[in-house]
């Protein structure tokens, strides 16, 4: 399969807040570093660190930073 860098982008996002297990942020980030080097654009999408305090806000645990 040939790499179109223009067509693809990879998304770093360790989201561990609504699932509200830190191992969900360690997850992202370990794949992250197994996925081979690219060519393509890659974003990472910042998120809290674990470890913060979350609450549950209407039934979503961390809802104000999952959203």
């Amino acid at each position: 399969m040939q790499e179109n860098p223009t067509k693809a982008l990879r998304i770093i996002f360790p989201l561990w807040a609504g699932g509200n297990l830190t191992e969900y942020h360690f997850g992202g980030e370990m794949l992250a570093w197994l996925v081979p080097e690219t060519t393509m654009p890659v974003e990472r999408i910042p998120v809290t660190e674990p470890g913060e305090k979350t609450v549950n806000e209407n039934g979503i645990r961390g809802r104000s930073q999952v959203m």
